[in-house]
């Protein structure tokens, strides 16, 4: 089942909850849904799709990263697209912070998490003061 399935649940708890980020993993939302339709109010909302790049397989993947949108947030991009991921930086005052969700789906060969290590090396190369959580 999808997030979108989910929402009359997610929802009601996201406005009493209080979180600043929330991730979310097997989202199985794609390049077709608007984020939008999540009705997500008052969060800025990153996904990692999936798509034919990065599945194979169509019972699960996708990510979502939600941050309060009084947060100063970013995404980033990496240049590994065959994982199914999403980073953002997060500015909290002087520190940074790179947030990622990740879905490897399980029996995913060894060159899946290969990639996704090259992704997250990119990110510290390119953000060498940031702090990162994932």
């Amino acid at each position: 089942m999808s997030i979108v399935s989910k929402l009359n649940t997610f929802i009601p708890l996201l406005f009493t909850s209080g979180f600043d980020i929330i991730a979310f993993t097997e989202t199985l939302l794609h390049p077709f849904i608007s984020t939008a339709e999540l009705n997500f109010k008052n969060y800025t909302i990153f996904c990692g799709d999936r798509c034919s790049l990065n599945s194979s397989s169509g019972q699960s993947g996708g990510v979502l990263i939600a941050i309060k949108s009084t947060l100063i947030c970013t995404f980033l991009n990496v240049s590994v697209k065959s994982v199914e991921h999403v980073f953002v930086q997060l500015n909290l005052g002087p520190n940074t912070l790179i947030l990622g969700c990740v879905y490897i789906p399980t029996l995913s060969p060894l060159s899946l998490y290969e990639q996704f290590f090259v992704a997250v090396n990119e990110l510290f190369i390119s953000n060498p003061k940031a702090k990162c959580i994932l």
